[in-house]
């Protein structure tokens, strides 16, 4: 198999022979080609515009691009608008709305032959993926779920496959497996720090480069001023590690070596870095952007005014100090500076002459109910864009209700972006299992991913609504009003409720819900049977016994309707 390295070489002295204890090198050149979708600015944009606070209002160097000055605009103003600035982040709401939509049918991961259970290993690596030793757990759900997130934001998640180094040689795979050898784990790497790769016509990865960077204090004498760049270079065999040092006041030239620190194999026979990458259609912030860029934008305007006009400015005009001969003027409006020199306020009178006026001026108010429309329409388009318009529907008294096929329409709409997505995060969770396995030199072991593709998105004021109705209607049994109160208690509630609670919940309902609180008649034997046959889950039999209400209102047999 073809090998995709960098070329490094041993400094040479002046015989031409490699200097003793040098590394090998290649120059700082060699690592600064980037990929063609290597976006770190934008990327950095939509992180902003989904975190919203300190990260957003004080980078000032993103803000002058997306809340640049009016044009003419005074810099004093230009910073007091930007020292008033605020922002809504719906954009993380509403991203934050899709993971935990899709996870609502939770992710499951199994053994394709039914009724068997996972290996040790993989049932482990389910619940924690994280590197051996490593205090803090982290299981798959949570690791796809972040990796979901940070593709909703930059479109493409990253995560490396890794196995433990583990010193000495192993007769066996059961030697290798006690050592922990085959302990793999999974590590998140941002997608500004995979710098460049290459993919086959199968779009699978040919190699890769990643970068960390780090400015270590390493005792209190020291400072961090240093800067070190660690560059990793990844094929379908091997790796290798360089790394470099400087300080921040004089970055790498492109000639400067950096060093080979490590290399070696690894038993992935792939490229050992997976990636979770979304069409456009499923990129939720870079379809809101332009929203939420709008709508910062226009917000403040609309406050800076309104603002504005609470504050307006008091204008004097004064009508002239020099009468003439058929027109003279009072004593108070021969003083020029009658507007300044008189005491304001309760209780003090100023003297005016005649020609004189005082208003207070600030921005026309017209335009504000046409900003506040515009304003609502950005946040709008957000969750529009997202099949989310139900989320954030405007709460006010005078606001209309969706009616219920809207309300449907649009449950129906983010059901299908849940699904959608849902598909992606599945093929990027069985991935990273397989190359797991690939990892371990194991063969498929036959694991599938199942889950994020059924959900049952409800309105919890549509549900609550639903509920009453069924409620009102005093049918009498206590079996529905059992099922209907735990599942108001589900939908309400199921955010703060652990299933402990929901078990507990359930068994008081069967404890203080009892059959004797319902007018309900007597079964006949036959009805009996046929109840316990159902429960007993024998479908046959009770199909054989049942009894179906005749249109004169008696109980007969299925046969003898069908005969009538």
């Amino acid at each position: 198999m073809a090998r995709y390295t960098i070329t490094a070489q041993v400094p040479k002295d002046d015989q031409g022979k490699a200097k003793a204890g040098a590394f090998a090198t290649a120059p700082y050149s060699k690592f600064t080609p980037r990929h063609p979708s290597y976006d770190p600015g934008y990327w950095e944009r939509l992180e902003c515009l989904y975190k919203g606070g300190k990260e957003l209002l004080e980078n000032r160097k993103l803000m002058e691009v997306i809340f640049p000055p009016h044009r003419a605009e005074h810099e004093v103003i230009y910073a007091e608008r930007l020292a008033c600035a605020h922002y809504l982040p719906f954009a993380g709401e509403i991203v934050g709305n899709t993971v935990m939509g899709v996870f609502s049918d939770p992710m499951e991961v199994g053994m394709e032959a039914e009724k068997t259970e996972l290996p040790k290993f993989y049932a482990e690596f389910v619940k924690d993926t994280s590197r051996p030793g490593k205090k803090t757990e982290c299981s798959l759900r949570e690791f796809v779920a972040k990796m979901l997130l940070t593709a909703l934001i930059k479109r493409t998640a990253w995560a490396q496959v890794d196995l433990p180094r583990v010193e000495g040689k192993f007769n066996d795979a059961l030697a290798e497996e006690k050592a922990g050898a085959k302990d793999a784990y999974l590590v998140s790497i941002d997608p500004e720090n995979v710098l460049d790769w290459e993919v086959d016509e199968d779009d699978d990865l040919v190699w890769a480069m990643t970068r960390k960077i780090s400015s270590k204090r390493t005792s209190p004498d020291d400072d961090r001023s240093s800067i070190t760049e660690e560059f990793t270079v990844f094929d379908r065999e091997g790796f290798q590690v360089f790394e470099i040092t400087y300080t921040e006041d004089k970055p790498p030239e492109d000639k400067d070596p950096v060093k080979l620190v490590d290399d070696g194999d690894h038993s992935f026979k792939q490229v050992p870095l997976k990636r979770l990458e979304l069409p456009h259609g499923l990129w939720a912030m870079n379809k809101m952007e332009p929203a939420a860029r709008a709508l910062l934008r226009d917000l403040n305007s609309l406050e800076w005014a309104v603002r504005q006009s609470l504050h307006a400015e008091l204008y004097e005009y004064l009508g002239s100090e020099a009468g003439g001969l058929l027109s003279p003027v009072g004593e108070a409006q021969e003083d020029a500076r009658r507007a300044v020199n008189q005491k304001r306020g309760q209780g003090h009178v100023q003297l005016r002459g005649k020609d004189d006026r005082a208003e207070y001026v600030g921005p026309p108010t017209e335009g504000f109910d046409f900003a506040l429309k515009l304003v609502e329409m950005h946040r709008d388009e957000m969750h529009r864009v997202n099949n989310q318009s139900g989320v954030n529907t405007d709460s006010t008294a005078s606001s209309k209700q969706q009616s219920a096929e809207a309300k449907r329409e649009e449950t129906a709409s983010a059901e299908n972006l849940y699904r959608e997505t849902g598909k992606f995060v599945g093929e990027f969770a069985k991935d990273l299992i397989q190359t797991v396995s690939a990892g371990r030199n194991e063969k498929d072991v036959g694991i599938v991913v199942s889950g994020m593709s059924k959900f049952n998105k409800r309105t919890t004021d549509g549900h609550l609504e639903n509920a009453l109705l069924v409620q009102g209607m005093a049918i009498e049994s206590p079996t529905l009003d059992r099922k209907l109160k735990l599942d108001v208690a589900k939908v309400h509630l199921g955010d703060i409720l652990s299933d402990e609670e929901l078990l507990i919940i359930e068994q008081e309902l069967e404890d203080n819900i009892d059959d004797e609180s319902f007018s309900i008649p007597a079964l006949s034997p036959e009805e009996e049977e046929m109840k316990a046959a159902m429960l007993a889950g024998d479908a046959a039999k009770a199909k054989g016994g049942a009894k179906v209400e005749d249109e004169d209102g008696t109980w007969g047999d299925d046969e003898d309707d069908a005969r009538n």
